[in-house]
């Protein structure tokens, strides 16, 4: 089994990247925010799941070791498949997931592909109890959640993807409250950007 490689990025296709470790090539499948992290030629390190199946051997690679968890937890649900969990992590960061799976909110996750109401009520009630345990989360989480997923959406509605939405919510400062303030501030961020 693989848990983790360390090589440079040959090539981008997405959904895939191809990564040179020391002469062998990895296929590796990465959520959209991976994306932004890369450059083709460059150094990166990547968490691994590797997933094998009578029909295939595939690996999903991630920044973070909390994405990797919360990818491993997302698969265990009856319903949810890697390609799935891989789409979950594309339409929010592995903290916001969390936060809506912790606090019943079965909606963020209906918006991924592959997730309708019941899968999206099976996530919550079978992951909600072993999240809230291990999850620390900042004060003000919740609150922020709710914020920033307004901001998002306000985003999309203006035209923008979500990955870019997402995007620039990742490098807004935790300082800037409210949900007017944070969409000035992320469209300032897109404008410049």
């Amino acid at each position: 089994m693989i848990g983790y490689l360390n090589g440079r990025v040959h090539s981008i296709t997405p959904p895939t990247i191809l990564l040179d470790v020391q002469g062998v090539g990895y296929i590796v499948y990465t959520p959209i925010a991976v994306f932004y992290e890369l450059e083709v030629g460059a150094p990166i390190s990547l968490y691994i799941h590797d997933h094998i199946r009578e029909d295939a051997h595939e690996l999903y690679g991630f920044i973070s070791s909390e994405d990797l968890d919360l990818f491993t937890l997302l698969i265990s649900v009856s319903g949810v498949g890697p390609k799935t969990a891989i789409a979950a992590l594309n339409v929010a960061s592995s903290v916001h997931l969390r936060n809506a799976i912790i606090n019943g909110d079965a909606s963020l996750l209906q918006r991924v592909p592959g997730i309708g109401q019941k899968t999206a009520q099976r996530v919550v009630v079978d992951l909600r109890e072993r999240l809230a345990k291990d999850f620390v989360g900042v004060p003000g989480t919740q609150l922020l959640y709710q914020e920033d997923q307004d901001v998002i959406d306000a985003l999309v509605g203006l035209g923008y993807s979500v990955q870019s939405a997402h995007t620039v919510m990742g490098e807004m400062s935790a300082e800037v409250v409210g949900m007017q303030e944070r969409l000035k501030t992320a469209l300032k961020l897109l404008s410049n950007g």
